[in-house]
């Protein structure tokens, strides 16, 4: 674990909604605007807010040492994408349950060995989703069963290579990109 020199005492702002209208209700997404206090009262401001259930992204590593990913084009981005293994949360699903369903699902691969990691907000400012990393391993195959309209293609890279990509700006997810940081410190402690 990393330990600052200095303690630094985060700084504590509060909003309070005082309103909210929804705008717009999704299959996956809601959109609301909030109506907000801020400065103990004082003032007043609008917020956006996307709504999401949350999902989970998985650093899966084989016997063999090579890391599964997915790759698959991403509609809201108009290409296509190198990821870890990642999926939406379902409602009142547990999220560890989430990233064995997911992993099972999009690779074909269950985990005997799976380990949550933390969490990470991939844009707070306007989204409220929360993404759940998790490392897995000790993988049995058993049969890849993907959701109706999915398409998506696996591979196995070794975490050098997943590494250069992200340094060449091949791999451009966030989650991916923490994930995979944090499986290079987890490997040069000797934790993997």
């Amino acid at each position: 674990m990393y330990k600052l020199k200095k303690e630094v005492k985060p700084l504590i702002f509060d909003e309070k909604p005082i309103a909210t209208q929804l705008k717009f209700s999704g299959i996956i997404i809601n959109v609301r605007q909030d109506v907000v206090t801020l400065n103990n009262d004082s003032m007043t401001t609008y917020r956006e807010v996307v709504e999401h259930p949350g999902g989970v992204c998985i650093a899966a590593v084989t016997d063999e040492d090579k890391f599964l990913l997915v790759e698959q084009f991403r509609y809201a981005q108009k290409q296509t994408t190198l990821e870890f293994v990642a999926g939406k949360k379902e409602l009142n699903e547990d999220q560890e349950i989430t990233a064995l369903r997911e992993l099972e699902e999009e690779t074909g691969y269950v985990a005997q060995n799976i380990e949550f990691i933390g969490e990470v907000y991939p844009s707070p400012a306007y989204l409220d989703e929360k993404i759940s990393l998790y490392f897995a391993k000790d993988l049995i195959k058993t049969k890849q069963n993907l959701d109706h309209g999915e398409f998506l293609r696996v591979v196995e890279l070794s975490l050098d290579d997943i590494l250069h990509r992200i340094v060449a700006n091949e791999i451009k997810d966030l989650k991916t990109i923490a994930l995979a940081y944090e499986m290079q410190r987890r490997l040069l402690n000797g934790k993997i």
